[in-house]
């Protein structure tokens, strides 16, 4: 497993990934953003206003929850939050801003 760090705005979080994740984060991010952002899915991710679909408001888990939904198998280990002192001193870590 390797690790990714998520950073929004105020926010960073760890998470732990299997390997080809890890290798292939940039396009996973932008499947993301590319779903997160159609309007033809009806995710709860979505700020409505009068039923208009005007942006979306998200954090760490949504992203997780992509990546645990598309690219996991069953009985694989998930995509997981760990906290920073769980990091071993000799692991790479990449990070993905938000």
């Amino acid at each position: 497993m390797k690790v990714i760090a998520l950073r929004f705005e105020y926010e960073e979080y760890y998470i732990e990934v299997p390997e080809d994740i890890y290798n292939n984060i940039k396009k996973i991010r932008k499947e993301f953003d590319k779903w997160l952002y159609d309007k033809n899915n009806d995710h709860g991710y979505w700020v409505k206003v009068n039923g208009v679909k005007k942006g979306v408001s998200y954090d760490e888990s949504a992203f997780i929850d992509f990546i645990n939904e598309r690219y996991i198998k069953k009985g694989d280990a998930r995509v997981r939050i760990i906290e920073k002192d769980e990091i071993p001193d000799s692991c790479d870590i990449t990070t993905e801003l938000f």
